[in-house]
């Protein structure tokens, strides 16, 4: 996985919206105003879409007074005087009970790791257990009279009490923070184990949907429903149960890609800017994938700057080619496509063939083989150029060839020290 952004990298997205997420941001904030208490709501995307961006740009424009650029004022007005933000990553809670944990987590947030507990807080949650408090959030429940608060282990199982302890809590941390609604975010749910996934959306859907809240999932359907037919088995289908739990499904825009990475990829270079451009666009990458193969180019930085590549006596269309085109889909398809991966850095016929489908895919791949023979059947001339690589009865013609592709398996060996495939 990728680096998380911090704060401050999203404040700046927020303040310069250079990729046009804002506009977005303002219809998902009037769905969220203009929504009844108690629905739940659910942003959907691919993994790498930017959708914990988006939650923690809804935590971050709630807690701040400043104004962004296509950001609407008077909804963000509305927003911060009316809600209180509460956000909860599933994935980093999964190993614990969803209800108990998520309750804690609630409470650490409004009432604190170092502040007393009240008491009267606390009595409102008798199903969970006092053990989740030192492990979830790190703080101890209070001992009342000569022991712990009476009661926490009864009436685990009925659900009426459920209903009303969750929104008593609802209610007093309303109180604490003077706010008159609550917008629960939970994020990273299809990263969780089966159990705890179903669990965890079957806690909100029963004890949560009728409390002075309004829920936003941020989920891959497409796993999360997977998810759900792994814990049920075949014949439920994921979607449908989940169309049962979500109210409202809410598609998050895809990024221009080649937008992102021209403003906001740390890359030297022009050529190689188009290079990383070009190869997401043509394994169709994600944000986070996209940032992953930005990585691997500045790791092989010095490779693709070695004296080996550059032609000091008149053009040399094998170093063009490996420079230019080999190299660049032999990183993005060590991200995107690790059948890909392993053809290229195979050196046979395999490579020949992948070679073929990249150059009938990308104009940009086309272009390469264009400028190394413009006379030359591009597809042909592709597998000409890859083929010389391949060892013809044991040996490699030409030294050229062979001090190219010695440089080409020593990059591809640092950089094998990141994972093959991050699709995995």
């Amino acid at each position: 996985m990728v680096r998380n952004l911090s704060d401050e990298e999203i404040i700046n997205f927020l303040k310069n919206d250079k990729i046009g997420r804002n506009a977005f941001l303002n219809s998902l904030l009037r769905v969220i105003l203009s929504s009844p208490n108690g629905i739940i709501l659910d942003l959907d995307g691919k993994w790498g879409s930017g959708k914990t961006v988006v939650a923690k740009e809804l935590s971050l424009i709630n807690e701040s007074s400043e104004s962004y650029d296509n950001l609407d004022d008077e909804l963000l007005g509305k927003y911060r005087d009316d809600y209180s933000v509460f956000y909860y990553n599933a994935w980093e809670n999964d190993q614990y009970d969803p209800s108990e944990s998520i309750v804690f987590q609630l409470i650490n947030q409004y009432w604190g790791k170092q502040e007393k507990i009240a008491d009267k807080v606390l009595s409102l949650i008798p199903p969970f257990i006092s053990r989740a408090a030192t492990e979830v959030v790190g703080c101890e429940i209070p001992k009342i009279g000569n022991g712990y608060t009476k009661g926490l282990f009864e009436d685990v199982k009925i659900r009426n009490k459920r209903k009303q302890a969750a929104s008593d809590i609802i209610s007093n941390a309303l109180e604490k923070s003077k706010k008159k609604q609550m917008l629960i975010i939970i994020d990273e749910l299809d990263r969780c184990n089966p159990i705890f996934a179903v669990k965890l959306l079957e806690v909100i859907k029963h004890y949560f949907s009728d409390v002075s809240a309004k829920i936003l999932f941020i989920t891959n359907n497409c796993q999360l429903s997977g998810i759900v037919e792994k814990y049920y088995g075949d014949k439920t289908s994921g979607y449908e149960y989940l169309d049962k739990i979500f109210d409202l499904i809410i598609e998050i825009p895809e990024i221009s890609i080649s937008d992102y990475i021209n403003i906001y990829g740390d890359i030297e270079g022009q050529d190689t800017r188009e290079m990383v451009v070009e190869v997401a666009k043509y394994y169709k990458m994600s944000v986070r994938e996209v940032e992953r193969l930005i990585l691997l180019f500045k790791m092989s930085t010095q490779y693709l700057k070695s004296g080996t590549l550059h032609t000091r006596c008149g053009f040399n269309p094998y170093k063009y080619f490996a420079k230019c085109f080999l190299i660049p889909f032999i990183l993005g398809a060590k991200i995107k496509s690790i059948d890909d991966f392993v053809a290229l850095v195979s050196w046979g016929a395999d490579g020949v063939d992948v070679v073929k489908k990249i150059c009938s895919g990308s104009s940009y791949a086309k272009e390469i083989v264009r400028r190394c023979n413009s006379s030359a059947n591009m597809a042909v001339r592709a597998e000409s150029l890859y083929s010389q690589f391949i060892p013809q009865d044991g040996k490699i013609d030409g030294e050229t060839e062979m001090e190219v592709k010695k440089l080409i398996i020593d990059m591809v060996s640092l950089t094998g020290i990141l994972s093959d495939n991050i699709s995995l």
